[in-house]
């Protein structure tokens, strides 16, 4: 075992020198990332309704708008997307197996504010509630049993760096069509 105190290498009885400070930005590979957000994903099928534009669209205006609707049960939201799809969305999707086994994402639990230029959207439902069901942490694992607490589903925005159809970016169709929140600084 080595004394750190004792170090004896090429600088002849010193500790190498910290090197420079190195900044790093961590950039999509294929250009944008895409999120999955239950309360979007339910707004574009027609689940929601969007508040007016007076009040810009919000991760809180959505949550709240959710909660209002379904009262924070997962079941009764399941309900409603079950009357959509059939019974098919609770069970291992067909599609899900299309899918990487793994995919290493990064959750916000505050959602999205505003649009940013590098985040598209899926506005599918059954898609995203597929990946947010099977997220554990920042991890998307195919092979995870689903969960369908609302704490999962509704907790927060899943970002990964997949290019995934139909996602698409905030001042496009369907989200065009919403008030969205401006950015801190007066740009929306």
């Amino acid at each position: 075992m080595c004394d750190p105190g004792s170090w004896r290498g090429r600088y002849r009885g010193s500790r190498p020198r910290t090197p420079h400070p190195i900044d790093t930005v961590i950039k999509p590979i294929f250009g944008r990332t895409t999120g999955f957000s239950l309360p979007h994903a339910a707004l574009a099928m027609g689940l929601l309704d969007p508040p007016p534009c007076d009040r810009p669209l919000s991760w809180q205006a959505l949550i709240e708008a959710a909660r209002a609707k379904w009262g924070s049960s997962a079941e009764r939201f399941l309900t409603d997307v079950h009357e959509i799809y059939g019974k098919k969305c609770r069970k291992t999707y067909g599609f899900i197996q299309d899918l990487p086994a793994a995919i290493i994402g990064r959750f916000h639990s505050k959602g999205i504010q505003a649009p940013h230029k590098h985040i598209t959207l899926c506005p599918d439902l059954r898609l995203t509630l597929a990946f947010l069901s099977h997220r554990a942490g920042d991890f998307f694992l195919r092979s995870r049993e689903p969960d369908y607490s609302w704490r999962n589903l509704f907790g927060g925005m899943f970002e990964v760096d997949e290019p995934v159809e139909p996602a698409r970016l905030l001042d496009e169709p369907p989200w065009s069509r919403f008030c969205w929140e401006p950015r801190p600084g007066g740009r929306p």
